[in-house]
Parts: C-alpha cells; sequence; structure tokens
C-alpha cells in the first residue's frame, strides 16, 4: 500500500498493525523527495529481507532482517514491485502458514502475576522483532463485570480467578468476538474463558497497575 502523505515516522507501526489484524506480510510507502520510501512487516514462515532480495533489481535499496524492513523505489516501478512480491509471496508460503498461531511462553495462575513477576519479566526487555514478549496462558478465569467495546473495535474487561485480584484486560481489534460471551440481552451467558495475554502496565494516579494485552480467548471447557 502507498499515499503520498502518509507519515514515514509511523508507517512501520501500522505496517505491524496490518500484520497483526491480517496475518500477511504488510508493506507500507509513502513519498519522500520524490521517491517512494516505506517499511515492511512480517509473519514468522515468511522471511521479508529474502523476498525483497529477490526483487533488488526493481528496488533502490532495502535493508532489514526477516522479521521487519525498509526499502525504497521509484513510482514507475511500483506496480512491476507488487507484481514480483505477491509471487514471491505466493510461490513461499502455503495456506497454512497463513494461519495465525500464537507461541505460549507458559500457563500461569493470575495469583502470580505480582510485582516481583513482572520486575523480573521486565529485565528481558527492550523486546522487538528478535525479543517477543512472551505470551501466557490462563484457564478459566472469571469475567468479572460487562465486557465493552470501544468505537476502534477494541475489546475490555475485567477478569479473576480463584479469589485473585481482578485485571483488567483489552483485547485491540477483538471487540467483534465480545458477542460470544453475551447472550440476547447483553448479558453475559459464557462467564469463564481461557486467555492468552502479554503482561503490560496501566499507570493510574501515579500508581502502576498489571493490564493483560488479549491475544485471543476461548469459552472453557466445562
Amino acid at each position: 500500500m502507498h499515499k503520498e502523505d502518509w507519515h514515514l515516522g509511523v508507517i512501520g507501526i501500522v505496517a505491524s498493525r496490518l500484520v497483526e489484524k491480517f496475518y500477511r506480510p504488510s508493506i507500507l510507502l509513502t513519498s519522500v523527495d520524490g521517491i517512494l520510501k516505506g517499511s515492511a512487516r512480517s509473519i514468522p514462515d515468511f522471511n521479508l529481507y529474502e523476498a525483497l532480495k529477490e526483487c533488488e533489481d526493481i528496488l533502490l535499496q532495502f535493508g532489514g532482517h526477516k522479521a521487519a524492513a525498509g526499502l525504497s523505489i521509484h513510482y514507475d516501478k511500483i506496480n512491476d514491485f507488487k507484481k514480483r512480491f505477491n509471487e514471491v509471496a505466493k510461490k513461499n508460503l502455503t495456506p497454512e502458514q497463513l494461519i495465525p498461531t500464537l507461541e505460549i511462553e507458559a500457563i500461569v495462575e493470575l495469583n502470580s502475576i505480582t510485582p516481583k513477576f513482572r520486575r523480573i519479566l521486565d529485565r528481558f526487555a527492550p523486546f522487538g522483532p528478535q525479543n517477543m514478549k512472551p505470551i501466557f496462558l490462563t484457564e478459566k478465569v472469571e469475567i468479572f463485570d460487562r465486557p465493552r467495546i470501544n468505537s476502534n473495535n477494541h475489546l475490555f474487561m475485567k477478569v479473576r480467578k480463584n479469589g485473585s485480584m481482578v485485571f483488567d484486560t483489552v483485547g485491540y481489534n477483538l471487540g467483534e468476538y465480545a458477542q460470544s460471551l453475551l447472550d440476547l440481552n447483553g448479558s453475559i451467558k459464557n462467564t469463564y474463558i481461557d486467555i492468552v495475554y502479554t503482561i503490560e502496565s496501566n499507570t493510574i494516579n501515579d500508581m502502576v497497575f498489571p493490564l493483560l494485552n488479549l491475544k485471543d480467548f476461548r469459552i472453557s471447557q466445562k
């Protein structure tokens, strides 16, 4: 995708969001000094650097690694690049590799997420494509309050388990799945769910609380 007035400093972030939403390699380009420059992000089974290398005769320059890259190209080469890159992707990706997967680091209980636990996690920072935040699974958590969805389709819930403190959760772009938790009257019909998440921080009145960033959830098996 390309557009002349996109800000070069943010298109890498947007490309990452597109990968999260659609689970496809994504490239965004914008106009800089008469040429197109941009950022690319990929999924685990597609080596972005090698794919761009197969297009290097079309590109002005490129650099990066298998998960993220930057590139520049002349305007009159953009259609050739789209065609070549899509051919490379089609050749190297199977339908199974386009199904999103999550690598779960460990099963944890909510009462294990203590300040000490979070400090230990922070020692592994900074996180990025080569050092992803660990993803955790907690089974059979109780939805403490009615889920809500904001205008950006983000899902917000409060959960707890076995007398633990109540945890705030946010599921970016997961709002459409909230209906699986509610009945026709908007009341909670499925109280217990299994959640997969990373642990973030939420600052309220100068106090730091854990925030569970939902990657996925499912109705718990009885």
